[in-house]
């Protein structure tokens, strides 16, 4: 038993867990038959949350020494259990240890002691009131898997289901936020909003900053901002797809932030960058509709643009574009005009106009209107009447499935006026 005691100190010292050693500690032997004494308790924070992942360590405290007795981690509820025995400490001249119990955060900083049991029975009971506060969920989570990260060639988007499993026994993490905090990592990836994608240094640079500030709490540096609101639309139950999430309303997703902030998910400091996710979240979510559509879907508004021309119109003017098809429709009397006030020329509205005309004839089937632009040449013509010159049996070469979609009827493609 003296060796498993010393083992997690040294292990603890050097930021490594090792989840054996912290277990047969936990247990104080327990199954030796020679562990008599039990100290347990929960560790809460001043706003009355669990705190999880924190090292315990009991000790038996001397005139002018103390011997440590046995250590632990809280589980996510806050709980912890060390069973030690006689052996342990000194005090044969009397019935127990005079016992105290320390917690340390991540970074071996003890936050909270109690006061002195003396001559302690077999089952004492002490909780721990720690200043965590300040800490949120993402930093809880982060401040534990940084250390287990030193020296190794892996980030959070590479974690398999194993890595999880390992982390959330190891540190005493909870599975389904340690699940989504990954999850909002690989999103900051995948969807970059107000900081560039983070590269594998500037990842882990970052991670090691978030303890740094132990009388608050931490300053989101700009390299996290997006990886801290995608956790919070994570943990408050927004869809886990970049795409649906990014779809839904901008305030609604401010919102999400703000109660990920509220219930100490995440850092307050987000709130400092809710305006740059703003513009970030209508850039990303226009952006989209600029993209090319994938095979089988119907074709985005950016691929209805390429069947002009690929470079007709620049970003700028297509991301107008976007927000004015969001706020018009194409056959309002008024659409050409808001088209000219959103800085298009008038020969380019009218050739939107006529290019969004075709697009709803075809069904957004993109073959079918890459084939029938070229028949749309006049450039003071917004309708689409040029298609009247389409002989029967080429609209029945159309009509095949590899060409266009059954579910638009031939009348549609041929109706007077189209």
């Amino acid at each position: 038993m003296a060796n498993q005691r010393k083992r997690p100190r040294k292990v603890q010292a050097q930021h490594i867990s090792r989840p054996s050693a912290t277990s047969s500690v936990s247990n104080g032997g327990r199954g030796s038959g020679r562990a008599a004494f039990v100290v347990s308790g929960k560790a809460s924070s001043t706003s009355g949350a669990p705190a999880g992942g924190l090292r315990i360590v009991a000790f038996d405290r001397d005139l002018r020494t103390e011997q440590t007795l046995g250590e632990a981690r809280t589980d996510p509820a806050g709980a912890y259990r060390i069973a030690y025995a006689p052996e342990a400490f000194r005090k044969a001249e009397s019935g127990g240890a005079d016992l105290l119990v320390r917690a340390f955060d991540a970074k071996g900083v003890r936050i909270a002691e109690s006061a002195v049991r003396f001559n302690a029975g077999a089952d004492e009971v002490i909780d721990l009131l720690v200043a965590l506060s300040q800490k949120s969920e993402w930093e809880r989570i982060t401040l534990a898997v940084t250390p287990l990260l030193e020296g190794q060639d892996l980030l959070p988007d590479a974690f398999t289901d194993a890595d999880i499993e390992f982390i959330v026994a190891d540190a005493a993490l909870d599975r389904e936020q340690l699940a989504e905090w990954v999850w909002a990592y690989r999103a900051a990836l995948a969807q970059p909003l107000v900081a560039p994608a983070p590269s594998p240094d500037s990842t882990l640079a970052a991670m090691r900053t978030v303890g740094d500030n132990q009388s608050g709490g931490m300053r989101a540096s700009r390299a996290l901002v997006d990886w801290i609101f995608y956790f919070a639309c994570a943990r408050n139950a927004s869809p886990q797809d970049v795409v649906e999430l990014l779809a839904r309303d901008t305030e609604e997703l401010l919102a999400v932030a703000r109660r990920g902030v509220a219930a100490n998910q995440v850092p307050a400091s987000l709130l400092e960058f809710l305006k740059p996710l703003q513009a970030a979240i209508d850039r990303a979510r226009v952006d989209r509709h600029l993209q090319a559509s994938v095979q089988g879907e119907p074709a985005r508004l950016g691929d209805i643009l390429n069947t002009v021309a690929r470079d007709w119109l620049d970003v700028n003017q297509r991301r107008k574009v976007v927000d004015l098809v969001a706020r018009v429709d194409v056959e309002a009397p008024e659409f050409q005009d808001q088209a000219r006030k959103s800085g298009l020329s008038a020969r380019d509205a009218r050739i939107l106009t006529r290019s969004l005309r075709l697009a709803k004839i075809a069904d957004g089937h993109l073959p079918a209107i890459t084939a029938l632009q070229p028949l749309l040449t006049d450039d003071n013509d917004a309708t689409v009447a040029g298609l009247a010159s389409v002989t029967p049996q080429r609209w029945l070469d159309w009509r095949a499935p590899a060409s266009m979609p059954a579910a638009v009827p031939l009348s549609r493609w041929c109706s007077p006026g189209r």
